[in-house]
């Protein structure tokens, strides 16, 4: 019985995934549009891009390799995997032992890879510019991430994403633990969040159906790292397998309410101060470091004491 239930999570998961992406993606323009006082475009337009893109012809210029034409499908199977590891609104998923936190750091860089090859093949000097800018930020973003969410991994004694959420929402001792790192780790995956999303100029690199597949896989990158930020800090509300089906209908408001609540906070971000530049990235990243070497010590003081 645990095993079908744990089979129909993961399929409702995948489920959820595909559909929040388009509306995710109209809901934050909506909101950005809002806010500069303009009219924004419906919540379910982002269907329609995507039909749109597909139905336009590819434009592949001159010395373009297949690199170029395949990068959009592979990064978006890779940023997929992800988000299928990432638990949303329920704990013990079928997959959920493969939910390493660093797996899916290596997914995410795995991802980012394979767009700056695809920058890089483009042959102009802004796609140089461009893969430049993304490879400094894979380099640090990822091992920040581990830094970041370590103390976490102390207090729960593994990098499994299932186990750290199962024990903060049902272990009190362990949860007394991180509770006072709690907000310094907020600030470092939240700083890692806005510059892992940083956009780059896709629709100079992809044309048509790539193009479309490559906008997809840039807001699964940031609904994962939603689900990612919801799991390790905010975990309640989370149905669990044991339960049964009757603790899926909050699982799934519970999800609903934090990924509002971070698009919300992510479009404010940017539309207030804009997205981080070259010249701003580094100094928030080396914020994001210190943040999770402070929540590092704070919990191995806890523990101590405890």
């Amino acid at each position: 019985m645990i095993l079908a239930l744990s089979i129909l999570a993961q399929l409702v998961h995948v489920a959820l995934m595909l559909a929040a992406v388009p509306v995710l993606d109209c809901g934050m323009r909506w909101l950005a549009a809002w806010v500069a006082g303009r009219p924004g475009p419906p919540l379910l337009a982002g269907w329609w891009d995507i039909v749109r893109l597909f139905r336009k012809q590819v434009v592949v210029t001159e010395g373009q390799s297949p690199i170029t034409t395949a990068a959009p499908a592979v990064c978006l199977a890779l940023t997929a995997a992800g988000a299928v590891l990432v638990p949303s609104f329920t704990l013990g998923m079928v997959l959920a032992p493969c939910a390493d936190l660093v797996a899916i750091a290596g997914l995410l860089m795995a991802a980012r890879v394979v767009m700056v090859l695809a920058a890089l093949d483009s042959g102009a000097a802004w796609g140089g510019l461009a893969a430049s800018r993304s490879v400094s930020l894979t380099v640090i973003t990822e091992p920040v991430l581990l830094v970041a969410v370590l103390a976490l991994a102390l207090a729960a004694g593994a990098t499994n994403l299932d186990t750290i959420a199962s024990i903060q929402h049902d272990d009190s001792v362990s949860a007394g633990v991180v509770l006072a790192a709690i907000p310094v780790i907020a600030v470092a995956l939240g700083v890692l969040a806005l510059v892992d999303t940083a956009e780059m100029p896709m629709d100079r690199i992809f044309s048509g159906g790539p193009l479309a597949v490559a906008k997809l896989a840039e807001t699964l990158r940031l609904l994962v790292w939603f689900n990612l930020l919801g799991a390790l800090l905010l975990p309640i509300g989370m149905a669990h397998i044991e339960a049964g089906l009757l603790d899926w209908p909050l699982g799934l408001l519970s999800w609903g309410g934090r990924t509002l609540f971070l698009a919300v906070c992510v479009t404010g971000l940017r539309a207030v101060g804009g997205r981080l530049s070259p010249a701003q990235t580094r100094p928030a990243l080396g914020l994001a470091l210190a943040c999770g070497v402070l929540a590092v010590v704070m919990v191995l003081v806890g523990m101590a004491v405890a």
